[in-house]
């Protein structure tokens, strides 16, 4: 089994730097943007700092049955507004 250590681009420069231009570059050809692996709050905050267009990942979600949306859907909204203080998704307007 294979070790993984899971590296936020917001703790590391090179993976900031990274993610900054890749999204710059999504920005300018008018593409939106989504980012994969968002597992906490810092997580989120980072990316709505920088405007990212929509988020997925553990800190939103888990993987769930179709059946269990809607009451998922209750929980994120009472969740939404400690994690989006405009009520949005990353990035929207």
């Amino acid at each position: 089994m294979k070790n993984s250590c899971r590296i936020a681009a917001w703790a590391n420069d090179t993976q900031r730097a990274m993610f900054d231009a890749s999204l710059g570059l999504a920005k300018q050809l008018g593409m939106e943007v989504v980012a994969e692996g968002v597992e906490d709050l810092a997580d989120w905050d980072f990316l709505r700092q920088r405007g990212c267009d929509l988020a997925q990942g553990y800190f939103i979600a888990k993987a769930m049955p179709a059946e269990d949306l809607p009451a998922w859907l209750v929980t994120w909204e009472v969740r939404r507004p400690k994690v989006s203080p405009t009520n949005t998704l990353p990035g929207a307007d």
